[in-house]
């Protein structure tokens, strides 16, 4: 089967922003040799002479699913873990209300099991349509059924509100919400060594000064960084301890006040997990 112009548009997009290191995880499996990052799509299609089959397609939809998971902030949900299969899952799903040609339905990954399950606006009869569909006229929901994990990209507004309801009311039962607050921030900081981003609340209320909202460190490694700048003998305030922590961003997962997150890679589900459910 041919691909369509928005289908390749968007998965070309996606493939294009993985890292090196995943984008060969993922795509080794339909035979990519390295490519540049603009080019992956094109190696493939070519390679397949644009004529993908069933098999082959759904592995390139979930690597771009992938991608588009790992670029995108979701909110965060705790629930009972529960053990349960795509197809049986599916079932669950559809009925009268939510129907089955706006349903997407993918395993992720298998360990941890990742499913995503997404309802577009308007019925979309083939994978290639389903997959050319974008975050603007979907609602998502990530699910972690090992883990106890839901993350959603929902939108506030009927179709929102009615995937979120039938998930709970059929297969999960009621989310338990969660917030990033300044201590978790701060306790993931001091706890990971390698740190690419740090925020720091710098409002008026908190330094007793106006003209600043935050303070952002960035780099490869921001407390090898801070540590230079609390060495340096003019430098006598610690500008990283002016306010509470109200983000932060290692190589796997970026943190922000607040019930959202972005995980980055499959790592960053395991460090999500410690920071949901610390006991285990």
């Amino acid at each position: 089967m041919k691909i369509s112009i928005p289908a390749k548009r968007r998965i070309e997009n996606l493939l294009s922003i993985l890292s090196d290191d995943l984008a060969y995880d993922l795509l080794d499996k339909l035979g990519m040799e390295q490519s540049k990052p603009l080019e992956r799509f094109s190696t493939l299609d070519d390679k397949f002479e644009g004529d993908w089959s069933t098999a082959n397609f759904r592995k390139l939809w979930v690597a771009s699913e992938i991608s588009n998971l790992f670029k995108s902030y979701v909110t965060v949900f705790k629930t009972k873990s529960k053990k349960l299969t795509l197809t049986e899952l599916k079932k669950k799903l559809i009925d009268e209300e939510i129907k089955k040609d706006k349903v997407i339905a993918l395993e992720l990954h298998k360990k941890p099991k990742l499913y995503q399950l997404s309802c577009t606006t308007e019925n979309c009869k083939t994978m290639i349509s389903k997959a050319a569909t974008d975050k603007f006229v979907r609602d998502s929901i990530y699910w972690l059924p090992d883990l106890g994990i839901v993350m959603t990209q929902l939108h506030d507004d009927e179709d929102g509100d009615l995937l979120k309801k039938t998930f709970q009311d059929k297969i999960t039962g009621k989310w338990e919400s969660f917030r990033f607050i300044s201590l978790v921030i701060s306790k993931f900081y001091n706890d990971n060594r390698m740190i690419s981003k740090l925020v720091v609340n710098a409002m008026a209320q908190i330094t007793g000064f106006d003209g600043l909202d935050h303070i952002s460190f960035q780099g490869d490694d921001v407390k090898a960084g801070l540590g230079g700048l609390h060495r340096r003998q003019d430098i006598r305030v610690h500008l990283d301890q002016i306010g509470p922590n109200i983000a932060v961003s290692s190589e796997n997962i970026e943190l922000q006040i607040g019930n959202q997150v972005r995980i980055k890679n499959f790592k960053g589900i395991t460090e999500l997990e410690h920071i949901l459910y610390p006991e285990k």
